[in-house]
């Protein structure tokens, strides 16, 4: 966040019915994508409407970007779509760039909209005016795009297109989206930056992978994604290696065992029961008692397969200490010595599922191999050829 921000907002409040529907929020919106990530009626969309001045604060101070006075500086999809009744599917992109037949075109075929063309937004599903207010967004031009709940009626392979055609148009050529979202895996997997809302006041504003790897609190924990928050003394009676994670990287609210940190093994004469267990595909979520004190948790990991049943005996470990250490290699003070790079080389990690596999940290051996912890919670091990191992 070295650049000055899009948006500053000091004590910024928004009076509602029974509470402020934001209540003296002060954060900035940096350039490059962020998340608005928050439950419904935390206040997204009053933070996204007084960014594109569709309201104005009752009390507090927003200074808007530079980028302003240009011509068209920010386009907004609100969260109705905002479409307009009379124009076809094709005449919507049209009317924000009349010149650009051929971009418009490409945009409708990779949103799935050719079909559709000539089309009024009367006659489309939800999901298609979902598509269409993106798509027109993208067309604009605007260095700014501000989208409420963008895609967020599509099914999930339309969804993953359409985040692609953001991806493709929106960063990498230069331009900044601001986004609201009440789904944590989108926040993690398209945003730079995130700022948490809850109840309308900030919770907590970082990158994604900072508040969903360490977050400080249960509430930053629950927003941003499937986890089981455990206090003092809980660590000892779940976790056989609690010892190393107080050294390491515990806060003093607690800890988020995350799902693909989590290692179940099953043991004979192990102090938990597992009593109920369901696997849902991509996790499998199990209900344990710890015998000697009648203790019960609610965990969850990421096996392949179906891998517990009720009476079976488990110890749990946090995978996260292999995390660290491959963190670790890697920092280096900013006055110490510089190391040049003679080849950079491009290696596709496999897919997982509907996610985007990229690489979070990497850390290489004295033989060549190089094991690379990326964004499902995967360490894979590649030899110096670039083949998986």
């Amino acid at each position: 966040m070295s650049a000055a921000p899009l948006w500053s907002l000091q004590a910024v409040t928004q009076a509602g019915r029974s509470r402020p529907r934001l209540d003296a929020v002060t954060c900035d919106i940096p350039r490059g994508v962020t998340a608005i990530l928050g439950a419904s009626g935390a206040g997204k969309t009053s933070l996204l409407n007084l960014l594109v001045q569709f309201e104005s604060p009752q009390s507090g101070r927003i200074n808007h970007p530079t980028e302003w006075n240009s011509s068209l500086s920010v386009f907004w999809g609100p969260p109705d779509h905002g479409l307009w009744p009379h124009l076809t599917v094709a005449q919507h992109l049209a009317a924000v760039a009349p010149l650009e037949t051929e971009d418009n075109n490409n945009l409708l075929a990779r949103f799935d909209l050719t079909p559709v063309s000539g089309a009024y937004p009367a006659t489309l599903s939800l999901g298609k005016r979902s598509r269409l207010c993106v798509a027109r967004a993208v067309a604009s031009g605007a260095a700014i795009l501000v989208l409420d709940e963008p895609l967020a009626h599509v099914n999930g392979v339309d969804q993953e297109r359409g985040w692609g055609v953001l991806r493709d148009c929106v960063p990498e050529n230069g331009r900044s989206l601001v986004f609201a979202t009440h789904q944590p895996d989108t926040a993690i997997r398209e945003a730079d930056w995130c700022v948490l809302l809850q109840s309308g006041q900030v919770l907590a504003a970082a990158t994604p992978e900072a508040l969903y790897d360490f977050p400080e609190t249960r509430e930053i924990a629950e927003l941003m994604g499937d986890g089981t928050w455990l206090v003092e003394p809980e660590l000892s009676t779940w976790l056989t290696n609690a010892s190393h994670i107080r050294s390491a990287v515990t806060t003093k609210a607690g800890f988020c065992v995350r799902p693909e940190r989590l290692s179940v093994e099953m043991q004979e004469r192990a102090p938990h029961v597992v009593e109920a267990a369901s696997f849902l595909g991509v996790r499998e979520e199990f209900r344990i008692r710890h015998e000697p004190t009648g203790a019960h948790q609610r965990f969850a990991h990421r096996p392949p397969r179906a891998t517990l049943q009720p009476g079976m005996r488990v110890t749990l470990s946090w995978l996260g200490l292999l995390f660290i250490s491959l963190l670790l290699p890697g920092c280096t003070p900013a006055n110490g010595p510089q190391l040049k790079a003679e080849t950079i080389d491009y290696w596709t990690l496999p897919p997982e599922d509907l996610r985007i596999p990229a690489p979070r940290a990497v850390s290489a051996t004295s033989d060549g191999t190089v094991y690379s912890l990326d964004n499902a919670g995967r360490v894979l091990a590649f030899n110096p050829q670039g083949k998986e191992l």
